[in-house]
C-alpha cells in the first residue's frame, strides 16, 4: 500500500474526501492530527514526502540520492502499519 493511500483510507473511513493531495493534507491534519488519532511525527513524515512528491514532480533540477530515497522504505511502511491499526480499531 501506497502512504498517500493509506492517509485516504483514513479519510473514506471517516466519510472524509479531498479533490487534492494538499486537501488530503489538510484533512488529514484537521480529522486525525488535531484529534491526536495521529501524531506529530507520523504527520510530519507524511508533508515530508508531500514535499518530496511535488519536488520530484514539478522542479526539473531535483535529484534524489538514492540512500536519502530508501532510508524512507522502513519509516513509510511503519506509517502505512500505524494506519491500519487505526483503521481496524475504527471498524
Amino acid at each position: 500500500m501506497h502512504v498517500f493511500y493509506a492517509v485516504n483510507a483514513l479519510l473514506v473511513n471517516k466519510d472524509v474526501r479531498a479533490k487534492r493531495h494538499s486537501g488530503v493534507i489538510q484533512m488529514f491534519g484537521l480529522h486525525f492530527v488535531n484529534t491526536g488519532i495521529i501524531t506529530g511525527r507520523m504527520n510530519t513524515f507524511y508533508s515530508t514526502l508531500f514535499d518530496m512528491r511535488q519536488s520530484g514532480d514539478y522542479n526539473d533540477t531535483i535529484d534524489f540520492e538514492e540512500k536519502e530515497v530508501t532510508s524512507l522504505l522502513v519509516p513509510a511502511k511503519q506509517f502505512i502499519d500505524d494506519i491500519e491499526q487505526i483503521l481496524s480499531q475504527q471498524l
